[in-house]
């Protein structure tokens, strides 16, 4: 497995890159009727509640001292394939 920094640094950078899919939406939301921002909020709380615990994870990572963070990194990394399934499904749910 890569070392600390990278792997906290690639999980940081997908949540940024998914955060930024998110922008065009909020705009649309704010320019749209009642129902899209209605829509966009609920998106925004399934995003958040799905970043929540990889954000915790990723600062377990970085806390961690010696090895043990390997351990914690397979978690981390089955979390967020979950969180990102969530996501993806939440966008579409939201978007249609």
């Amino acid at each position: 497995m890569k070392d600390r920094k990278q792997f906290v640094d690639r999980i940081q950078h997908e949540i940024e890159e998914w955060e930024a899919k998110l922008e065009p939406l909020k705009l649309k939301a704010k320019l749209g009727e009642m129902d899209a921002r209605e829509r966009f909020e609920a998106l925004d709380k399934t995003v958040t509640a799905a970043t929540r615990p990889i954000r915790t994870k990723l600062q377990e990572l970085t806390d961690e001292s010696g090895e043990a963070w390997a351990d914690i990194a397979g978690g981390c990394e089955n979390a967020w394939s979950e969180a990102k399934a969530a996501i993806k499904s939440a966008i579409a749910r939201y978007t249609d």
